[in-house]
């Protein structure tokens, strides 16, 4: 659905792996604003990319982009 620009289903996800991601970044990134900037970048570019983008699994990509933010 994020590859039709589904409002609804992005912030279903938003809502779903928010804390989750928060909780990943805190602990490579252990500052809170940061992290909620990060998590933020990472939303956004899902928001803004996500239907060019070829994703097996939401979470590990959440993730992964998540971890691999320089």
């Amino acid at each position: 659905m994020i590859k039709r620009d589904n409002q609804p289903a992005f912030v279903c996800i938003y809502r779903r792996y928010w804390s989750e991601l928060y909780r990943c970044a805190f602990r490579i990134f252990p500052n809170q604003q940061a992290c909620e900037e990060l998590i933020h970048d990472v939303f956004l570019h899902l928001w803004e990319k996500g239907r060019d983008v070829h994703i097996q699994s939401l979470k590990d990509y959440l993730y992964i982009a998540v971890k691999t933010v320089p």
